[in-house]
């Protein structure tokens, strides 16, 4: 018998730099360099909901705010 699992609902994102495998110096509005996370979701508005990025992210050059965003690995908890 097939189980299904629902990873649905809150999470935590923790962002590495992709070339040093270290945390990145970002931090959320509470000092954390791990965000709440929504699943499913996307990193960009999960980090923007934490102020790490604008709240309008399609606004003006709001977009080259999230470029670093670009080079971040995300990893699983048990990696941390």
């Amino acid at each position: 018998m097939k189980k299904t699992i629902s990873l649905n609902g809150a999470w935590s994102l923790s962002y590495l730099d992709a070339l040093s495998g270290k945390r990145l110096e970002v931090y959320d509005r509470e000092g954390a360099s791990t965000v709440e996370a929504i699943v499913p979701g996307n990193t960009d508005l999960d980090l923007s909901r934490a102020g790490i990025l604008p709240a309008d992210l399609m606004k003006g050059m709001n977009t080259m705010k999230a470029t670093f965003t670009e080079t971040c690995d995300y990893p699983s908890a048990r990696e941390l």
